[in-house]
């Protein structure tokens, strides 16, 4: 058995069998179902009327003409370019108290489901040999159709096995012979079968087509529900009929059909019948009154589910009942189950009922002879509340500030009681939108515009989902605006050494908790808050103060200031004159480096273009620059080094050269290697610089002395070099300061030095550019000393809290030992 899934929806079937090898009776005139590339029009008509055919059906549903041609022209139609198959129309076949005159719906569970669900008004088309829309039991819940067998609307059954069918579907609940497992279905009889009981293709895809649009107008929102096909074929007929049960499937029409009775005893072999056998159909097997397969019901994989199909009780032509059985009798029992179930969850859609028949079917066993099971209608259709919660009562609005109303009302004393649903509206009388869905009887509602009336209504929803009458309206005015902007995110960038010119400041600033009215300046103070309004103006960071939100910015001049922690406030006003909340960020000017110390360097190198030959002479010459900006990239705003001392070595393979030389005034320093040079590839890797006996090791240009060409080519590689008297042995005393990280930029790790002037717990903590912080390291409690070397400074690996790389931008780092806080900055570059 395989769960069939697909995209569309329908559970109802009927039983055929179809046999193909005595279908061709009169060469001059063959039944056949020829499908088209297109949906056929006036062109594809005349075609099959050129060929000498009589149209019987030109379908909608699926691109295809059902038609008598001569034998002699099906080689013909075949041939041309706009058909695609030329399929036999060939012939199907019937397959062959009031409970307690009907026991499979008894055992199925549906006499239990009658005392809250009867199946009330879901369409259900019985598609076999029509109805007795006389009987007694049938006449109330008979809704129409079409005799597709004799071409008029009164589908009277002249067989009888569609009646018997019908009465397991839908007989009346009356006090009368047998009842139904849905007594209050729409029974629709789609007569495809004649009095033989034996019928056309042709006519089953007329009769598909028909379920999906009843009225023909080309809308098939007015689709029935269920299609029952107690009829089948243990040939395949053809994708023109498969197509059509696939497309009314897609279009929401659900599909239950007989799986047929050509199983044997032992229950061994794959032989379920068409259109059981296709994945848009239920294929239902049939059991006796011991839950046991029936000997003659078919097997395999494709069926379903499993239903009564022996001796069933139901009613008959004329009026009377009696006895039959077959899988055509176990597929109404689904069919009906179907209706229920649709009553049950009336907004799903035919595939939900459908995977809801096969979660809730009792197993039986081998999912080849029973599928999911025993098909269980009180299982599958239970009942459910549908009895919604009082009407709220007692709803008041109390007015809070600017930008708060409080509502509250009588608690509603259901015990099912779930929550509340709170609208509102500008307007009153609505249209009212859903705010929130409290679970107590109040509910405050902030972030309101000043001066504005607000209209409410509240109702209760239960566990079942089931929501009842809106309150009557109540309403509430907030008050004037009084109450300012909201300042957040303030961060300044960077924190200096003294001697550095600027620091932008940054914060973010809003009143739309507030009263919800457009931000019109923001001012900041440096240590002391000043009067509203005499601080230092700032700008709206998109250049306008034009709404309720705004990000601020400042740049600050600091060239003059001292060394030491300054404090900076931000507060922003609103259009109501307002002003905010105030915040702060701490600002450190740190001691400028001194001589040689802390400073960080980039160097550009350039292969030399002086008169020689390129491929004897090895000549490099590098520019050492002071990286002022801390950016990583020489450039020329950053002030050229004279008496750097640097280091060099100059490798091939095996063979290595080490140089050592000062930059001249102009910061440039060069190294030659000056012989006949063996070929090949130089390495040349900056080893030093400032001569403090800290290696860089960064690969810098691999130099190939067997150009022929005389190029120069700038190598721009960024390096901020750890100064000597970051790595030298550290004093007898220090004090507590952070240092910059070594190497930097850096990929992927880096380490960051700091020394310490008394014993104190070390945090480092890392931040992104945007403030958030990225990552702290816990350093725990450190003695005095220095923190210097990659034996002993903090590291940090270039991850997340969570573990994962960060990615390529500047970083700060801000170190926190007791009292002490500072901050530098770092570039991860990759």
């Amino acid at each position: 058995m395989q769960r069939k899934t697909l995209a569309f929806a329908t559970l109802i079937t009927l039983t055929f069998i179809l046999m193909f090898g005595t279908v061709a009776s009169n060469a001059f005139a063959d039944k056949v179902i020829i499908e088209f590339t297109q949906q056929p029009g006036p062109v594809e008509e005349a075609l099959v009327r050129n060929a000498g055919g009589i149209i019987k059906y030109t379908y909608h549903l699926v691109p295809a003409i059902a038609a008598d041609v001569p034998g002699l022209a099906i080689a013909q139609l075949r041939a041309n370019r706009m058909v695609t198959h030329v399929h036999p129309d060939g012939k199907v076949q019937a397959l062959d108290t009031e409970l307690d005159n009907s026991w499979g719906v008894k055992r199925i569970g549906a006499g239990v489901v009658h005392g809250y669900n009867k199946g009330t008004g879901v369409k259900v088309a019985v598609v076999d040999t029509g109805i007795d829309y006389n009987h007694s039991d049938l006449d109330a819940n008979y809704a129409g159709g079409y005799d597709f067998v004799n071409s008029d609307t009164e589908p009277m059954d002249d067989n009888g096995h569609g009646t018997h069918v019908a009465g397991t579907v839908g007989a009346e609940d009356n006090d009368v012979g047998v009842v139904g497992v849905a007594p209050e279905v729409a029974l629709y009889a789609l007569k495809v079968l004649d009095e033989s009981g034996s019928g056309y293709w042709s006519d089953v895809i007329a009769a598909i087509e028909w379920a999906t649009d009843p009225n023909g107008d080309g809308d098939t929102s007015d689709h029935l529900d269920v299609t029952n096909n107690s009829y089948g074929s243990d040939s395949d007929p053809g994708s023109t009929v498969k197509s059509a049960f696939d497309n009314a499937y897609q279009i929401g029409v659900l599909h239950v059909a007989a799986a047929g009775n050509s199983g044997n005893p032992p229950g061994k072999g794959d032989n379920v019948g068409y259109p059981a056998r296709y994945d848009s159909v239920i294929a239902v097997a049939a059991t006796d009154k011991n839950d046991k397969r029936a000997r003659w019901s078919s097997t395999g994989p494709d069926v379903e589910l499993s239903a009564p199909g022996v001796d069933i009780n139901s009613t008959l032509l004329g009026g009377g009942y009696g006895e039959k059985s077959g899988t055509s009798m176990a597929s109404p029992h689904v069919a009906g189950t179907v209706a229920l179930v649709w009553v049950a969850y009336p907004d799903w859609t035919n595939a939900d009922v459908r995977t809801q028949l096969q979660d809730t079917a009792d197993y039986l066993g081998d999912s080849n002879l029973y599928g999911y099971g025993l098909v269980d209608a009180d299982e599958a259709a239970p009942l459910t509340d549908t009895t919604p919660p009082a009407k709220v009562t007692g709803l008041s609005v109390t007015t809070v500030s600017c930008a708060q109303l409080d509502l509250a009302w009588d608690a509603n004393t259901e015990t099912d009681l779930d929550h509340y649903n709170v609208y509102r509206s500008t307007t009153s009388g609505g249209p009212y939108d859903l705010i929130a869905s409290p679970t107590t009887n109040s509910y405050s509602d902030v972030g309101l515009t000043a001066s504005t009336t607000y209209y409410y209504v509240v109702s209760a929803v239960d566990t079942s989902g089931n929501e009842g009458e809106k309150s009557d309206e109540a309403s509430g005015t907030t008050s004037a605006d009084d109450l300012g902007p909201v300042t957040s995110n303030v961060v300044a960038d960077p924190n200096p050494t003294n001697g550095a010119t600027s620091v932008t400041l940054t914060a973010d600033v809003s009143d739309s908790t507030t009263g919800n009215s457009n931000i019109t300046a923001a001012e900041y103070f440096v240590d002391t808050v000043g009067a509203d309004g005499s601080g230092t103006p700032m700008s709206a960071s998109d250049g306008t103060f034009d709404s309720p939100t705004e990000g601020v910015t400042a740049d600050i001049d600091v060239s003059g200031w001292a060394v030491g922690q300054y404090t900076l406030y931000v507060h922003g006003q609103d259009a109501a004159g307002n002003w905010g909340t105030t915040e702060s960020v701490v600002l450190d000017v740190t001691e400028a480096p001194t001589g040689n110390e802390n400073d960080m360097y980039v160097w550009d190198m350039v292969p030399s273009t002086k008169p020689g030959r390129v491929f004897t002479d090895v000549m490099v010459t590098v520019t050492i620059r002071r990286d002022s900006d801390a950016d990583g990239v020489a450039e020329d705003s950053d002030e050229l080094v004279s008496q750097a001392r640097v280091e060099m070595l100059l490798e091939r393979g095996s063979d290595s050269w080490k140089f050592a030389g000062d930059t001249d005034a102009s910061g440039e320093v060069t190294f030659k290697l000056k012989t006949t040079s063996p070929d090949g590839d130089y390495k040349a890797t900056i080893q030093d610089v400032d001569g403090d006996g800290v290696a860089v090791s960064h690969d810098i240009y691999t130099y190939n002395p067997n150009l022929d060409v005389k190029s120069s080519i700038t190598f721009t590689v960024s390096n901020k070099e750890i100064a000597s008297t970051v790595v030298a042995a550290p004093a007898e005393t220090h004090k507590t300061q952070l240092l910059q990280n070594y190497n930097n930029p850096f990929n992927p790790d880096t380490w960051i030095p700091f020394t310490l002037s008394d014993q104190a717990r070390v945090l480092i903590k890392i931040y992104n550019v945007t403030g958030r912080l990225v990552r702290t390291l816990d350093l725990g409690s450190k003695q005095a000393g220095a923190y210097v070397s990659r034996d002993n400074a903090a590291y940090w690996d270039g991850k997340n809290a969570n573990g994962e790389k960060v990615s390529s931008g500047v970083y700060f780092y801000l170190m926190e030992a007791g009292k002490f806080r500072a901050m530098k900055k770092m570039v991860v570059m990759k």
